[in-house]
């Protein structure tokens, strides 16, 4: 295959050369001209020289020019900087392979760029939708309890009073929908700054404990400390975002916490650099293949079970842009019918 130009001067200039050999060696044979052959056989290496130089060059200055600004173009696009091509002599550069080589390169990002948009398009249809769905649900609560109250049901102080309560937790659930998307735009933007500071990890869970144990009662849920039996649990990180971090992931547990003997568990691991802090619990548990999508905003594994326990839908999505702006790591593992662990990792202090 002919790749440069000096390959494509070359064979054309032998085509040309061996032609004209050919009709002279049939000159002199029908005009018997033996005298004058050597002189007449030297015409076609003439005219091989002068076709190789002629193709070479018109290759060069022409088609070559051509292909150097689609190539530039490409690469330009590609990589916004100066093409490697363009570093190589004209008389050394295998410009069709090169072109042919970057073209592919070429289509094929610009295809996993087309995916990737298509992705994100599908990702931003989702998140509208659940957005919409998130906001609409209390707002219409809110509208037909106060329709309620006005087509005269609040002259009924108990139906009054009930109906504004239904209707202050629904505006309440609508704020709690606002902030967490406001929690979340500034965790993805990184206009949050953390404030890193190092505490007794130990102190923090004693609070948030206290905080959560009268829901976890009123679901008759146990709350088990493991950490309490380690002398000194010292992290560096935001005090107030990993107590975020704990009260989601207890409250969760409790939520999802439906036996007899129902329980959460925190507990902690001291690794070489980190601590790994693990809050488990015997609940209901999430099916394998709801796991990879776990912590995407508004996802839920069973729908109707989730909204009945209230939330925004986004605490866990919160909870792994807190752990992952710590420069940390987090995980979930959890079997149907046997319960959830939830493990992240802290930098020791």
């Amino acid at each position: 295959m002919m790749q440069t130009p000096r390959q494509l001067a070359f064979v054309l200039a032998a085509i040309i050369g061996g032609t004209s050999l050919v009709l002279q060696l049939c000159f002199i044979i029908a005009l018997k001209l033996q005298e004058a052959a050597f002189v007449l056989l030297i015409i076609p290496f003439i005219v091989f020289g002068i076709t190789y130089f002629a193709v070479a060059n018109i290759t060069r200055n022409y088609i070559q020019t051509k292909i150097d600004v689609l190539y530039r173009t490409i690469r330009d696009f590609k990589m916004n900087s100066k093409s490697k091509y363009r570093t190589k002599s004209a008389n050394d550069r295998d410009v069709l392979t090169e072109l042919q080589t970057d073209v592919a390169d070429w289509l094929a990002s610009q295809t996993s760029e087309l995916d990737s948009l298509r992705q994100l398009e599908e990702y931003r249809r989702e998140f509208v939708g659940n957005v919409s769905h998130e906001l609409k649900t209390p707002i219409f609560n809110i509208q037909g309890y106060l329709e309620t109250l006005l087509d005269g049901a609040d002259e009924d102080e108990t139906v009054r009073q009930h109906y504004l309560q239904r209707a202050y937790d629904n505006a309440d659930r609508l704020g709690t929908v606002v902030e967490d998307l406001n929690m979340i735009a500034k965790l993805e933007s990184d206009t949050l700054q953390l404030q890193l500071k190092t505490f007794d990890l130990r102190e923090l869970l004693e609070e948030v404990f206290a905080d959560t144990l009268p829901f976890a009662q009123a679901n008759q849920v146990s709350l088990i400390c493991e950490p309490s039996k380690v002398l000194l649990i010292f992290v560096v990180a935001d005090r107030e975002r990993i107590r975020q971090i704990l009260t989601n992931l207890i409250t969760n547990g409790i939520k999802y916490s439906t036996n007899n003997h129902a329980f959460v568990r925190i507990n902690a691991f001291e690794t070489t650099d980190n601590w790994l802090i693990e809050v488990s619990d015997n609940g209901i548990g999430i099916a394998q293949q709801h796991l990879p999508r776990l912590f995407e905003r508004f996802y839920r594994a069973d729908p109707a079970r989730s909204r009945a326990a209230g939330g925004s839908g986004l605490g866990l999505a919160i909870v792994k842009h807190i752990v992952e702006a710590h420069r940390q790591t987090i995980h979930v593992r959890s079997t149907e019918n046997i319960g959830t662990t939830f493990g992240f990792t802290l930098a020791k202090g």
